[in-house]
């Protein structure tokens, strides 16, 4: 390898090339002097590359730039050896050097040609202003929209940066505030807008008040806050939330704030009120139970005396005597029933049990057994198709059951046997049990009245009752989170529909 190199650089074969020809001094000097400028400019350009190419880390095509340096800069080389060889015939090194040249050379055109096609698809400087500039356009239409909504809401917006100062707020924020929100930062909120409990009164913490705008704690929750605004009277209760805003980098919080005083206030009169009503019923339920349950013993003496008034005097007193022994012992009667339909309802709530998965053909049973001889004494058939298992207080749904049935064997015209089909069908998130009879129907301007406590569409000679079933069905219903309505037409039979959830 020394001896090939040593080679290189041996000039004896050779003439110089002032020997070589009949060069005149300004020939010679302008060959020299041209391939020592042009030698200058090559070594130039590849230096002007390389810092450009080290510099900008996001130029396209990077290795073409480095293929380009090792090209002029070898064709620079080949002219400082021309010009050396006018004294030095390093004819072999020349011979090498061009080598070089020729395998860099042809090495950038192999890569430019891959190349030459993805560099067509850049974009032009022209392009590139054109698309920022409609860029531009756009981001400006969407701040625009953005301005117009956030100047539209009710509610303060205001957005803050990670310094804590307030770099963008609308016309809401100013409103509710009494003044820009943008003047203050967010630090001294506590103190210029007094940031109290709503609860107590009692002041917050400038931490705690900063929490409270900015959650800092990563408490994503609403919170209420008693302030009293700038230039205002009264002190009013608003409500914070905010959300970071989060690129790569948290850049700072969007904080949205309202006004809900009066909400709060309807709120507070709304749970009295339900309070004083959940009072109330509880006395009605107290009272119609202890009312009930009270008169049960002078009833059962009055029944006893007036039926034994029956027994012994019926027949030896006169007709008027007679009749007015039937109607106390039928008002005793009908009274107790009414009575006994009354502690029904209003133990539904009292007398509830935990709800339990409960067998709906095992409840239908059980009120086929209750009413066996109604079924008998009136020839009637029910149908039962399969119905579900359902959670509930099976007492409850066998007493509406019970009701339905009955209301079905009852409510028939004279000389007709009663033909009763329960049937159950399952939508998306509940079953809807269905009941229906072939009896006397109901009007439909009625259908709402009829699950009314004590509202009755005939005469008790015709069908007697006490006008409660469907009230106990309808309360049933409603325990179980379910929904109860009627259709039906006068002469045609009634279905009565009971929905309740599934799980």
């Amino acid at each position: 390898m020394l001896e090939f190199l040593l080679k290189l650089f041996d000039t004896d074969d050779f003439p110089a090339r002032w020997h070589c020809g009949r060069w005149s001094d300004g020939h010679g000097w302008l060959h020299i002097l041209s391939d020592l400028s042009i030698f200058a400019a090559y070594m130039a350009i590849p230096c002007v590359l390389a810092t450009f190419v080290l510099k900008r880390k996001d130029i396209p095509f990077p290795r073409i730039f480095w293929l380009f340096v090792g090209f002029i800069a070898s064709c620079g080389t080949v002219h400082l050896i021309e010009a050396i060889i006018f004294w030095h015939p390093v004819y072999r090194l020349d011979g090498v050097v061009k080598l070089i040249t020729a395998v860099v050379s042809w090495g950038t055109v192999v890569a430019l040609i891959p190349v030459v096609p993805r560099a067509l698809t850049l974009r032009t400087p022209e392009s590139l202003e054109r698309e920022v500039a409609a860029r531009t356009r756009e981001l400006a239409e969407e701040k625009a929209k953005l301005e117009a909504v956030l100047a539209s809401l009710g509610v303060g917006v205001v957005v803050v940066d990670t310094e804590g100062n307030v770099v963008m707020a609308n016309a809401a924020s100013q409103t509710l505030l009494g003044e820009s929100a943008s003047s203050v930062a967010v630090g001294e909120w506590s103190e210029r807008y007094q940031f109290r409990q709503p609860e107590t009164g009692t002041a917050l913490g400038a931490d705690e008040a900063r929490n409270v705008v900015l959650h800092e704690k990563q408490e994503h929750t609403d919170r209420d806050v008693l302030v009293r605004p700038m230039g205002g009277d009264e002190d009013a209760i608003f409500t914070f939330s905010a959300r970071p805003i989060v690129s790569e980098t948290e850049l700072g919080v969007v904080t949205v704030f309202a006004d809900v005083t009066q909400r709060r206030r309807t709120e507070q009169e709304l749970q009295r009120a339900n309070q004083e009503l959940a009072r109330s019923n509880a006395d009605l339920e107290r009272f119609a139970y202890v009312a009930s349950h009270d008169l049960q013993e002078p009833l059962r003496m009055v029944a006893m005396y007036t039926e034994l008034l029956a027994e012994r005097y019926e027949g030896k007193l006169d007709e008027k005597a007679d009749k007015y022994i039937a109607y106390a012992t039928d008002g005793a009667v009908r009274m107790r029933r009414l009575i006994d339909d009354l502690l029904v309802y209003s133990r539904l709530q009292s007398d509830a049990k935990p709800a339990t998965a409960t067998d709906l053909n095992e409840l239908v049973d059980d009120a086929l057994q209750q009413l066996a001889a109604g079924i008998e004494s009136s020839g009637a058939q029910v149908q039962r198709g399969e119905l579900p298992t359902l959670v509930g207080d099976a007492a409850q749904l066998r007493q509406l059951f019970t009701n339905l049935i009955g209301n079905a064997i009852k409510y028939v015209s004279p000389g007709t046997s009663p033909v009763v089909t329960i049937h159950a069908e399952k939508n998306e998130q509940e079953w809807v049990i269905s009941v229906s009879d072939n009896g006397i129907g109901i009007d439909p301007a009625h259908s709402a009245r009829i699950f009314e406590v004590f509202q009755r569409l005939h005469g008790r000679e015709a069908y007697p009752g006490t006008g409660i079933g469907l009230a106990i069905v309808k309360r049933v219903v409603e325990r179980h989170g379910g929904r109860l309505w009627v259709e039906s037409e006068l002469g045609r039979g009634a279905t009565f529909f009971i929905a309740l959830p599934a799980t």
